[in-house]
């Protein structure tokens, strides 16, 4: 929902995604910013209330793993420093592509064994131009 209303605000280009069991892999580019707060800091401020929300209501003993002794905040749904890494040319997109899309494929996971199968992914659109989610840009069209 968020990643939605960042694109269509064009604070936010979504090349690609995954959704995994405990994290995501985005390979976005933050658009032109006149707002006080970043995309990526709207995006994970977003989220964290929706997961806390939802777990309120539908699972407070899984809500209990997030709990957290700061003096700032009462759970962490985010790690605090994301592994951010620039991609630099086209061929350092296609690596980051494979490996995220592959991810579902991995032996840890074995969520499919094809990452068009895999639902929460950017994979179909890459293979068949299907954006299921609305939210995604064509790297090698931008």
């Amino acid at each position: 929902m968020e990643a939605y209303k960042l694109t269509n605000q064009n604070r936010l280009t979504v090349f690609a995604f995954v959704i995994m069991l405990n994290h995501l892999h985005i390979i976005w580019a933050e658009n032109k910013n006149i707002r006080k707060e970043s995309a990526k800091a709207s995006f994970f401020k977003f989220t964290a209330h929706q997961f806390l929300k939802t777990l309120k209501i539908e699972d407070q003993s899984l809500l209990k793993l997030f709990l957290v002794n700061k003096s700032d905040r009462k759970y962490q749904f985010w790690q605090r420093n994301t592994l951010d890494i620039e991609i630099l040319s086209d061929n350092m997109f296609d690596q980051k592509l494979n490996y995220l899309h592959n991810n579902p494929l991995q032996m840890q996971w074995q969520l499919v064994n094809d990452p068009i199968k895999y639902r929460y992914s950017s994979a179909s659109y890459y293979e068949k131009n299907v954006d299921e989610f609305g939210i995604l840009t064509d790297y090698y069209l931008a």
